[in-house]
């Protein structure tokens, strides 16, 4: 028997096709691309899958693909932190020929805390998500790309512009850990205390359209 499947897509309207990606529902509507997280598919490893695959195939052709083991990520991002105290960090990713994709913003280095650190250097991978306060947004998995950063959960790179930044006496931070990618960071939207990012959203559009239908592996330099 195979189990209850709870679908949920993220425009809700229903599929004219169905694949995989990743654990990524994929489906197109007029020609738009939306993204779901197919929870029922979390935590089962390669062999698992390939026994529902062929139990879908059989019964559920339609289906075929949705339970194929997940690929390796074969392409690498870099981000590297340039600029890093215990209150903001402040970094640069680059795509695997070394071109610029955006800059970067995080809280500072706390010794990976949950909720007040950015987390630690180290290998990751990075795919598409659909998160239930952001939307559409790309998450970040240990290097195994199936468990969640070791020690926090839900690290995302996600739309924002301030960490710890003192807007009208009020300190700002969009973060909680995840990682937000902005365009510029003027001289004076830096201090040792916080830091102001500028245009957020067209950058993660851009990361979304490297990311689409990929699993990434994302290096973290520095901390």
């Amino acid at each position: 028997m195979i189990g209850k499947m709870n679908i949920t897509f993220g425009c809700g309207f229903p599929c004219n096709k169905v694949e995989v990606s990743g654990g990524k529902c994929v489906h197109f509507k007029g020609g738009e691309c939306a993204r779901a997280s197919f929870e029922s598919l979390e935590g089962l490893d390669n062999e698992l899958l390939t026994q529902r695959a062929s139990l879908v195939e059989r019964f559920f052709p339609a289906l075929s693909g949705l339970f194929e083991p997940q690929e390796a990520a074969k392409t690498a991002f870099t981000l590297t932190r340039t600029d890093v105290n215990e209150n903001r960090a402040v970094g640069e990713l680059r795509d695997e020929l070394g071109s610029l994709i955006c800059l970067t913003i995080e809280r500072g280095w706390l010794n990976n805390a949950r909720n007040i650190s950015c987390i630690p250097q180290g290998e990751y991978v990075i795919q598409e998500h659909i998160s239930p306060r952001f939307g559409r947004c790309i998450k970040v998995f240990d290097k195994d790309g199936i468990s969640e950063v070791q020690g926090r959960s839900q690290i995302l790179f996600h739309v924002g512009n301030f960490v710890n930044w003192s807007l009208n006496g009020v300190i700002q931070s969009d973060t909680e850990g995840c990682i937000l990618p902005v365009s510029s960071i003027p001289a004076n939207n830096l201090t040792s205390f916080g830091v102001f990012g500028q245009t957020s959203r067209p950058k993660m559009n851009d990361l979304q359209s490297l990311v689409c239908g990929k699993r990434i592996k994302l290096i973290v330099v520095g901390e």
